[in-house]
């Protein structure tokens, strides 16, 4: 990997993680004020709870951090609709939370306060607030990517380096045409015709790698670049039928249909210069 590129992502895992802690602390101090301590700066015999805060930010950063590392494991594939995404994310999010809150709970009680009192009150108040926390967090971070200008951006390349079979070789975007998974085997066809089968796992491992203004994924298996596209057109049930450039794509003449709530972003990413 050059060495340019691996300081970016350095940087932008060090910015992202940043953004995180301050985030949670933020959101922690507000917590402990509101629901805990129930006192703010200028009440009587206000003293600044630091105890509480620590507590609450230690449960908050570990039930996030827990959090995102399953995220990043288990992926929501962007082939759901927008309702199903949604749903899954909540239930992964609340099962998560739910193992690593239990998990530090139980540890803190039993083997560093060495107490054999629970109150199932107090544990559920507890993730209540650890829950409220991971839910703001996320939100504050999906806000901060959908801006026009992010804050914590994701590196792009406009080279890939692709392993096909025993070989190793670079391309620059300019020379993909398209990308194509079935049954596992995700294969890459260049404009100049030349076709390769990749050590590429998914279609969702090339999305975070290739510029979202140079590709689009209109279907589970496919991945393709604007040049890859010949034309658009709706078929009987009035959804996108995408037409491919058999000039590029070495004679692939399949047509390919692009769902519902993908139609909106298709339209708009061919659209955009």
């Amino acid at each position: 990997m050059p060495h340019n590129i691996s300081n970016f992502k350095s940087l932008a895992f060090f910015q992202f993680h940043f953004i995180r802690v301050i985030l949670i602390a933020l959101i922690s101090l507000i917590f402990v004020h509101l629901l805990v301590y129930n006192k703010l700066p200028g009440d009587e015999n206000y003293t600044f709870p630091i105890d509480q805060l620590a507590i609450v930010f230690l449960f908050g950063f570990t039930v996030c951090t827990f959090n995102w590392v399953v995220y990043y494991f288990f992926k929501i594939s962007s082939d759901h609709s927008v309702k199903r995404q949604i749903v899954y994310k909540t239930l992964l999010h609340t099962v998560s939370s739910l193992i690593a809150y239990s998990s530090l709970y139980f540890f803190l009680l039993y083997a560093v306060f060495s107490t054999t009192h629970f109150s199932w009150a107090n544990f559920l108040k507890g993730f209540q607030m650890c829950f409220m926390v991971v839910l703001i967090e996320f939100l504050l971070i999906e806000l901060l990517n959908l801006s026009n200008k992010p804050l914590i951006s994701k590196s792009k390349l406009s080279k890939l380096i692709v392993k096909s079979g025993s070989k190793l070789f670079q391309v620059t975007n300019e020379e993909i045409a398209l990308f194509h998974s079935q049954s596992g085997i995700v294969t890459m066809q260049l404009k100049n015709k030349s076709k390769f089968i990749t050590d590429f796992n998914s279609l969702e491992e090339l999305e975070e790698k290739l510029p979202e203004q140079n590709f689009f994924r209109v279907s589970r298996q496919f991945l393709l670049s604007k040049d890859a596209v010949k034309s658009v057109s709706k078929d009987r049930n009035r959804k996108l039928l995408i037409h491919l450039n058999s000039e590029v794509c070495n004679g692939m003449t399949t047509n390919i249909t692009v769902s519902r709530y993908k139609s909106t972003n298709f339209k708009n990413w061919f659209k955009h210069e």
